[in-house]
């Protein structure tokens, strides 16, 4: 999914301190970025510091459940984020 900077475009380049037109080459693949550009696009869309904290639990699932519905046909995906939804509202 794209960060979509075409929004907010002068908003996103004053915040990251990155032009437009190289925000929207990385959001299109055409542009690989720093580690510090990546680490500096993270801060912003996450709000805060970025951290090298372990993994909590709730993220390593994100994480292995992210890989599951890639590497899932859309039908597959969507039974199984069905089942999850279900399931998550049944057992609350």
């Amino acid at each position: 999914s794209n960060i979509t900077v075409i929004k907010f475009p002068k908003i996103c380049e004053i915040s990251t301190g990155i032009s437009v037109s190289h925000l929207e080459k990385i959001e299109n693949n055409l542009r690989n970025p720093s580690m510090k550009t990546y680490v500096r696009l993270m801060e912003i869309l996450e709000g805060k510091e970025a951290d090298c904290q372990e993994e909590t639990v709730q993220q390593e699932c994100v994480t292995r459940l992210q890989d599951v519905i890639l590497n899932s046909s859309e039908k597959k995906a969507t039974f199984l984020t069905d089942v999850l939804v279900y399931m998550a509202d049944k057992y609350n």
